[in-house]
């Protein structure tokens, strides 16, 4: 099965079990003839019936080839049992996921037929009532004819007759109608439950390749059958039937047809410019470098027992030196990474010499006026406001799975998404719409629901467009009269991230791919500001000029590094100076 059909947001792996089992097999039939080779070098040891230093040297020899034989046997026998093994999970992904394709499909259609038939008996209600009301007018204009009733006029009595049976019939009507919705809404609930546990299942199937396909890139690595490298040597029968497209190998240079003096003129010009970036650089590091002065003469002062402010308020002080000894917690574990933030590593090893230099100015200068502290409380200063940061975010997820955990229904449990920012206080969402059942089931794990975000989807859509310009993307489950886009904007993190931003959040799923994790990196970029979202597979930095880094280190934050070249040389300069202030954490 090659896979790779796709419905609805679910998608057939693409691969070849039956290709993978076959090349598996070689490798096998490949440790086999070594293990051979190995036994007859074994053999002719055993028949060596002279002595001497060649005698040794040949033994010796001899003997490293047959163990490195076995050894070669052996590793290509674990290799082809993870080949195989990937083999097995791909088909059986397969089948899961062109089953769940299969269910989708019967899902959304009996999903389009209970829509239609619940369009269909409202209509029914609507004209049932009108027939109500027109016999229940007519009855009463009969009324002033009741003398003639009693007098004996046939033709009054049977009128009076006939607009009572007929609002006897359309009440009939009526009640016939509204049991046709309510049977037409169960059907519509168990599809869309089903459709939802499709995606589920296909889902899954998705997963269970990419953790399987780790171990099998690993293994056919080391046997030769992918590259190690973009554009290295490789088996293509053996990509294609693991589902894996190869990048091209990179062109060749192309040929420089310009002469001796040419080049050297042009030398000269790069030289020239590169040299003119780097000046330009200098006065941003400098101005880095300055209010790294501030930042850390700060914190020494807020360090400062003596302090006044520090007797008014000692819980501020506690607090800074429970900072402190959270990065110092760091800079113990992650000693080279902690190093590097010290010394702006990041500007050297990006080439931004010139704002390295720039910051050396105001780095001496704090070093000399506090013993060479302030340049580390400097450095440590940004550092401590990212391991806040992350902190806040771990604090944020595990306030989200508790909540989550506690759900007295199974819907909640497991079907829901939760998202939370860290804090009794902070704001909760979770995924759909239903807000005032949401609210209830918060109530009654005794979590305040005035903290539920409840931004429709509508707006949720408008409010990424507008702050982040992000397009929410149309879903399998955006079925009409449903407007695209309707299921990607009722998940929970968005909720919580468009208004503020800068505070991290916890969620119970990772962000998705279609949507959310996409749309956080457009809403950083576009408000400059670096965010932090916790997920079951860890925390991931949404960075201010528009990088993700999942699980990233204190110093890859904006603002833990001068990384602003030119903030005093031009427009480019100031923008980017200012976004410095914005993206801190």
């Amino acid at each position: 099965m090659a896979g790779g059909d796709s419905y609805g947001g679910i998608t057939v792996p693409e691969g070849d079990p039956g290709a993978l089992e076959a090349s598996a097999g070689r490798l096998v039939a490949t440790a086999g003839m070594l293990e051979s080779i190995s036994s007859s070098l074994r053999g002719v040891l055993g028949g060596i019936s002279w002595f001497g230093p060649a005698s040794a040297a040949h033994t010796g020899l001899t003997s490293a080839q047959g163990v490195m034989a076995t050894t070669a046997s052996g590793s290509l026998l674990q290799k082809a049992a993870v080949i195989n093994d990937y083999a097995l999970v791909l088909e059986a992904a397969q089948r899961q996921a062109t089953r769940a394709i299969e269910r989708a499909r019967d899902a959304d259609r009996r999903i389009r037929e209970a829509e239609e038939d619940i369009r269909q008996a409202e209509t029914d209600q609507r004209t049932a009532n009108a027939r109500i009301l027109a016999a229940q007018a007519a009855q009463a204009r009969f009324v002033v004819s009741v003398i003639d009733i009693a007098l004996g006029d046939a033709a009054a009595a049977a009128a009076a007759d006939a607009a009572a049976a007929e609002e006897a019939d359309a009440r009939r009507d009526l009640l016939a109608a509204e049991e046709r919705e309510r049977q037409a809404r169960r059907r519509l609930e168990q599809a869309e439950d089903d459709r939802r546990e499709a995606q589920k299942d296909g889902d899954n199937a998705e997963e269970a390749v990419t953790i399987a396909r780790t171990g099998l890139v690993a293994a056919a690595q080391g046997a030769g059958l992918l590259p190690t490298q973009p554009g290295g040597p490789a088996d293509p029968a053996f990509a294609a039937a693991a589902g894996i497209r190869l990048e091209p190998p990179k062109p060749p240079p192309e040929e420089d047809d310009r002469n001796w003096f040419e080049r050297r003129v042009d030398d000269a010009k790069g030289a020239a410019s590169w040299t003119w970036d780097q000046t330009k650089q200098v006065p941003g590091g400098f101005w880095e470098g300055t209010k790294g002065i501030y930042e850390g003469g700060k914190f020494l002062v807020e360090l400062n027992p003596t302090n006044p402010m520090n007797w008014r308020d000692p819980g501020a002080m506690i607090d800074r030196y429970k900072q402190l000894g959270e990065t110092g917690k760091y800079a113990w574990d992650n000693p080279g990474e902690f190093g590097k933030a010290l010394i702006n590593y990041e500007d050297l090893e990006n080439g931004r010499y010139g704002e390295w230099l720039g910051n050396l100015g105001p780095d001496a200068l704090l070093a000399i006026g506090t013993a060479g502290i302030g340049t580390a409380a400097s450095r440590t200063t940004k550092a401590s406001k990212a391991i806040d940061k992350l902190s806040d975010a771990q604090r944020a997820y595990d306030r989200a799975s508790d909540m989550q955990g506690k759900m007295p229904t199974k819907e909640f449990r497991n079907d829901k998404t939760f998202a939370a920012q860290g804090g009794d206080g902070g704001g909760v969402s979770i995924s759909g719409e239903s807000f005032a059942q949401q609210q209830k089931m918060l109530e009654r794990i005794g979590v305040d629901p005035d903290l539920l975000k409840t931004q429709s989807s509508a707006e949720m859509r408008e409010a990424m467009q507008r702050a982040a310009g992000h397009e929410t993307p149309r879903h399998g489950l955006d079925i009409p009269p449903r407007p695209d886009g309707w299921y990607h904007g009722t998940h929970a993190e968005l909720r919580l991230l468009v208004e503020e931003p800068k505070v991290p959040v916890g969620v119970t799923r990772n962000p998705c791919p279609e949507n959310c994790d996409p749309g956080i990196q457009r809403l950083a970029a576009s408000v400059r500001e670096d965010i932090v979202v916790q997920s079951p597979d860890g925390p991931t930095l949404y960075r201010a000029d528009g990088k993700v880094i999942p699980d990233p280190s204190p110093e890859q934050f904006s603002g833990a590094n001068s990384r602003w070249p030119g903030a005093l040389w031009g427009g480019a300069g100031a923008g980017a100076s200012t976004a410095t202030g914005a993206g801190g954490p």
